[in-house]
C-alpha cells in the first residue's frame, strides 16, 4: 500500500497485511463478477517492493477477465 518500506512478496498472505487476492479472486468467480484496480502502491525498498510490484502485476494479467465473464478487468496508475 506505500504505508511501509518493506513489501510483502508472498501472494498467497492472507489477513489484514495480506494480499488475500485468491480470496477475492475466487469471490470474483463465484459471482461472475469483474473488478477494476483503482489504487495500489508500494514502500521505498527497492528490492522487496519491485519484487511485490512484478508478482502482483503478472497475478492481475494471469487473472484477467479474457474469456471468463469474471476475474479483473485492468487497472489505473497515477504519481
Amino acid at each position: 500500500s506505500g504505508t511501509h518500506d518493506q513489501c510483502v512478496t508472498n501472494l498467497n498472505s492472507t489477513g489484514a497485511d495480506g494480499y488475500n487476492l485468491d480470496a477475492f479472486y475466487d469471490y470474483l468467480q463465484r459471482n461472475q463478477l469483474k473488478a477494476m484496480v483503482t489504487e495500489f502502491g508500494a514502500g521505498q525498498d527497492q528490492k522487496s517492493c519491485r519484487e511485490a510490484m512484478n508478482k502482483f502485476l503478472t497475478y492481475l494479467q494471469d487473472h484477467a477477465v479474457k474469456q471468463n465473464n469474471f476475474g479483473f478487468a485492468g487497472w489505473t496508475v497515477w504519481s
